[in-house]
């Protein structure tokens, strides 16, 4: 998990770092990344203590904020990916798609 956590971060520096990378997947790229480190350093602790202790002592404002950081990297996660899956198509498979119709 913790080299994860390190391969993202390091993602996520490369791509803020060099101003002539920040095309649109590679922003959606580090939104990705920044929504792992998030979902890896807040949700899975707090995971890990409710799976591992019988009873939660730590308040029910951390309870609702940990589920509510567990859904939003998680839906985060997925429209970032059906995000970057859109650009990809209409970039390539359209493409690819006229270049066949134009043959015919």
């Amino acid at each position: 998990m913790a080299a994860y956590t390190a391969i993202s971060v390091l993602d996520a520096a490369s791509v803020g770092l060099v101003m002539g990378m920040w095309t649109t997947v590679n922003l959606l790229l580090l939104n990705l990344a920044v929504t792992d480190v998030i979902f890896v350093l807040v949700c899975v602790p707090f995971m890990a203590y409710h799976y591992a202790a019988d009873n939660w002592l730590i308040g029910d404002a951390v309870c609702k904020l940990s589920q509510f950081f567990l859904y939003v990297t998680v839906y985060v996660t997925v429209y970032t990916l059906v995000a970057i899956a859109v650009i990809r198509y209409r970039r390539y498979g359209l493409e690819t798609l006229l270049r066949h119709v134009r043959r015919e």
